[in-house]
């Protein structure tokens, strides 16, 4: 992250200009979903790479901040995988796992909450220059991104198990 932080000063202290409206910004939907690669490594090296990519063409500030993708790609594939193993549940196990999953989005909107008021804490005493908004940006996206990543993770181990079991009667 240091490393990519330099990348994006260094271009400001040179004064070379940026060419931020020219990048490309990739909308979720661009991304291939985690079913589709080889590995959840494979799925976060993609993120990763685009990230860094965005942040390195985007000439630091605000016009970083859609580059911080992570937490909606995760999102996504909460969702996805919410829906597969609820299409495989037998009827008695769906309605436990609707209500697991309103409780955890309950705590994960709280834990956002509380995620929040830090990060307000954390960068109010900064000028709120464009670069302390691109730093909350992603301060924001690595906090919140594993807490999403671990539900999606718990739900695909169960959703493959429960299409696999089917899959063998």
């Amino acid at each position: 992250m240091i490393k990519g932080l330099f990348r994006l000063l260094l271009p400001s202290v040179l004064f070379i200009p940026c060419a931020s409206h020219a990048f490309n910004y990739k909308k979720a939907e661009a991304f291939q979903a985690l079913e589709a690669v080889t590995s959840v490594a494979a799925f976060e090296s993609d993120i990763e790479k685009y990230t860094q990519e965005c942040l390195d063409n985007t000439g630091g500030g605000s016009g970083g901040i859609p580059c911080f993708i992570a937490s909606t790609l995760w999102d996504r594939e909460l969702n996805s995988y919410y829906k597969k193993l609820m299409a495989n549940l037998p009827e008695s196990q769906k309605a436990i796992l609707q209500e697991s999953q309103i409780i955890w989005i309950k705590e994960r909107d709280k834990t956002i909450a509380f995620n929040t008021a830090l990060l307000d804490e954390k960068y109010k005493s900064r000028e709120m220059g464009t670069m302390s908004e691109l730093m909350r940006a992603g301060d924001l996206d690595n906090t919140i991104t594993p807490i999403i990543k671990s539900r999606v993770l718990y739900l695909k181990y169960w959703a493959d198990w429960v299409a696999k079991t089917k899959s063998e009667k």
